[in-house]
């Protein structure tokens, strides 16, 4: 992993990095970084579901032949 951090960061920023995160306002962060992500990705993921159900009805309309081999569970989502 070091030579992957020392490709992109200098020791100045990294010494930074870890006076921030050894600060209350950098605690802070890392408490909070783990929901943060946890609930981005469930965003994410509900607003990729949205997109395919879209895209999906789209082309129902114009391909009704393409949701044919779909399962009955999956017409209805």
């Amino acid at each position: 992993m070091v030579p992957i951090y020392d490709k992109y960061l200098s020791n100045e920023v990294v010494k930074g990095l870890l006076d921030y995160y050894n600060s209350p306002l950098g605690q802070r962060m890392l408490k909070a970084l783990p929901e943060v992500a946890r609930e981005s990705q469930a965003a994410g993921f509900e607003l990729g579901q949205k997109a395919a159900r879209e895209t999906l009805d789209e082309l129902k309309a114009d391909y009704p032949d393409f949701v044919s081999g779909m399962k009955p569970d999956d017409k209805n989502r």
